[in-house]
């Protein structure tokens, strides 16, 4: 069993840890050792991380101005120094998508992690 304050701790530790999602126009990485996305073309840093009770929400914002004209295919949580730059830090984890964006919409990405006892 996981207690409460274990719990917690996990996702106060990500909350704190996790700073970058990344979006790319490749497929999602098929292996679990991937290290960075597949053609990640956008890297932003989650604002205002939140913990619902066994979930971490990391979100980031694109305007009207980013992202325009690309069909993002994956995405991805970022850790490490330098997870900031594309190409740097490390994918902690990876999801698929299929979101088209151009200059009329705004894009919020949301990605939840939760913790949970198997």
């Amino acid at each position: 069993m996981i207690h409460a304050k274990a719990k917690q701790f996990v996702l106060e530790y990500l909350k704190n840890n996790l700073k970058n999602i990344g979006l790319a126009t490749g497929e999602k990485p098929l292996l679990d050792t991937a290290t960075q996305l597949t053609d990640e073309v956008i890297r932003k840093e989650i604002t205002s991380p939140l913990i619902d009770g066994n979930i971490l929400v990391s979100e980031i914002y694109l305007d009207e101005t980013e992202g325009n004209d690309l069909l993002f295919k994956s995405m991805g949580l970022i850790n490490g120094e330098f997870a900031d730059v594309i190409g740097e830090g490390e994918l902690f984890i990876s999801g698929q998508m299929n979101e088209q964006k151009d200059n009329t919409q705004s894009l919020t990405i949301s990605i939840e992690l939760e913790l949970v006892e198997i």
